[in-house]
């Protein structure tokens, strides 16, 4: 089960798992005795904390989140915590799982020098993308009241990454500019592909409202100054 943001307990970690493909930057999915969390660190920690932010104040259904800076004496435990875990693996002659946290998930989190983004678990997730023809059970309103809130909570995070200009989950003619060009070529057969959106980016999820909208970002106007008056929002 996902733990409480506002104490993770790193010092009791005792598993470290990582995403098999499809993730840019670092990203750790670490379970102690609090609970289980997402760490990630990459070079737009910043974007993702705002978008994530601004997402859940429209009322959209996105995962809490909040960032630990280079300096918090927290940044240092969530490190010290996943090379704890590798340890354990070892030491129970698991050297392949030790390697992998130590190669893929540690050298991950240490690659950038800003800050981490801690975020709450989704559990039990599925990617839209990934279910296939179930997608129409499961979202079909006919299908009960779950499918209703699921549909009325994609719709709230369509609305809030139009406003935001952000069409990496959906695109439309509202988030990205081309819009009905591209889809004009694709559809005359001049196009390979089509206009079409990282779905993988929508989580179902068993607990209300039955999605989550993960890797969310806003362009921020760059800069030293402009991050950290963002993250400190």
């Amino acid at each position: 089960p996902p733990g409480p943001l506002s104490a993770p307990r790193w010092e009791t970690a005792f598993q470290v798992g990582r995403p098999a493909e499809g993730t840019t930057g670092g990203l750790a999915f670490i379970a102690t005795l609090a609970g289980a969390f997402a760490v990630k660190a990459a070079d737009d920690v910043a974007e993702e904390f705002v978008g994530t932010r601004f997402l859940r104040a429209a009322g959209a259904p996105v995962p809490g989140a909040r960032v630990v800076f280079p300096a918090d004496a927290e940044h240092a435990s969530i490190l010290a915590a996943v090379e704890a875990v590798a340890k354990q693996y070892s030491r129970r002659g698991d050297a392949e799982g030790a390697q992998a946290v130590m190669v893929h998930v540690l050298v991950g989190l240490r690659k950038y020098d800003g800050p981490l983004l801690l975020l709450e678990l989704v559990p039990a997730a599925r990617a839209l993308d990934d279910i296939g023809a179930s997608a129409a059970l499961l979202l079909e309103p006919a299908a009960g009241s779950r499918a209703r809130a699921r549909l009325e909570a994609m719709g709230r995070v369509w609305i809030v990454d139009a406003a935001l200009h952000f069409h990496d989950r959906f695109a439309s003619r509202l988030s990205c500019a081309g819009y009905d060009a591209a889809a004009a070529a694709y559809a005359e057969g001049a196009a390979a592909d089509g206009v079409t959106g990282n779905l993988g980016n929508i989580l179902l999820t068993d607990a209300p409202p039955g999605v989550a909208a993960v890797d969310s970002h806003v362009k921020l106007v760059r800069g030293a100054a402009s991050d950290a008056a963002a993250l400190a929002a």
